[in-house]
């Protein structure tokens, strides 16, 4: 600048400040799809897998294995949740911390639940005595030793003799403590599952005499289906059933598929509500919406998976089941 008869102002050049604003999306587990509660920690096991190509996403990875691989039961990706995308075939469990897995159900559509129907006097005729536990070693946990099932004699009489009840665990069943497998009361069954993990059993009648299956109609119940302070919710997959009955105002979700029911809680529940026995007689309305009954005929086994969502925990869930239709008789 020069003298003093003027002012001047040096401009700077304009400039224009752009602020970019990124927001970052959780991707869900998908509950809804995947048996257990989710995607989980760990390599899909128990079986074979195949490589089907990179995936953005859980949802893309889950969407390429139902296209490439519809006989696939699992979906494996990177815990990052992109990269290699793997069909797992006859997945029963997981392994390691490396990857991430879904244990694909079938192909569902969510319900509400009917109203209960009175079902034939029959079918709360047909109950099972489960008053003798005569072999406790489901999956090989113990409490017993010998041979790895649970077996309740002489749950019922037909024709050619008395029959047994053997419940068999699939490869991968989990379980915390031997004692979560001790019934509570004579009149029921117990079965203890990891927490954060899901067991598949068979449930199987054969003779008493020659362990042979036997074709017959029957009733089971499961009960005290609930969740935790921590929103972990157990869930229970029946297939092969006739008839399945809950109350008006049950409290359990339910998700059809072409080969079963899943029927998971969406209450949280303590040790405080807890029934005390498999008597339709002493339970309160709460004990009975947490509950279902399924009813079987002309059949020798059926498949029941038993577990709870979140990640798995040293910790367990309990099942209590019994052999009659409490939801209705």
């Amino acid at each position: 600048r020069s003298g003093t008869g003027w002012q001047s102002c040096l401009l700077f050049p304009v400039t224009t400040t752009t602020t970019t604003t990124t927001t970052t999306t959780t991707e869900g587990t998908y509950p809804e799809e995947c048996l257990g509660g989710g995607w989980q920690v760990g390599d899909g096991s128990g079986g074979s897998e195949r490589s089907i190509g990179s995936a953005s996403s859980r949802r893309e990875c889950m969407d390429m294995v139902r296209e490439q691989c519809p006989d696939a039961n699992g979906a494996t990706l990177p815990p990052s949740g992109s990269g290699s995308c793997y069909c797992e075939f006859g997945m029963t469990g997981r392994s390691g911390t490396g990857w991430q897995s879904c244990a694909l159900l079938p192909t569902t559509t969510t319900t509400t639940i009917p109203p209960a129907v009175t079902p034939p006097l029959q079918h709360c005729e047909a109950s099972l005595s489960l008053s003798n536990l005569m072999q406790n070693n489901l999956g090989g946990v113990g409490p017993d030793s010998g041979a790895e099932e649970m077996r309740f004699s002489k749950v019922l009489e037909v024709d050619s003799g008395p029959v047994d009840l053997k419940i068999v665990a699939d490869p991968g069943y989990q379980n915390v403590r031997a004692g979560s497998n001790v019934p509570r009361s004579t009149s029921l069954g117990q079965i203890g599952v990891r927490m954060g993990t899901t067991g598949t059993f068979t449930f199987s009648l054969v003779s008493a005499e020659t362990d042979v299956p036997v074709l017959a109609n029957f009733s089971l119940s499961f009960w005290d289906i609930d969740g935790t302070g921590g929103g972990e919710m157990e869930t229970v997959y029946i297939a092969g059933f006739t008839e399945v009955y809950v109350t008006n105002t049950t409290e359990l979700l339910r998700t059809d598929s072409a080969e079963g029911t899943l029927f998971s809680a969406t209450g949280q529940g303590t040790s405080e509500d807890n029934p005390t026995s498999g008597d339709r007689a002493s339970m309160t309305q709460e004990q009975l919406d947490r509950s279902v009954t399924a009813k079987f005929e002309g059949v020798k086994e059926v498949k029941i998976s038993l577990g709870s969502t979140g990640e798995p925990k040293k910790s367990g869930r309990v099942f209590s089941f019994t052999g009659s239709g409490i939801v209705v008789c």
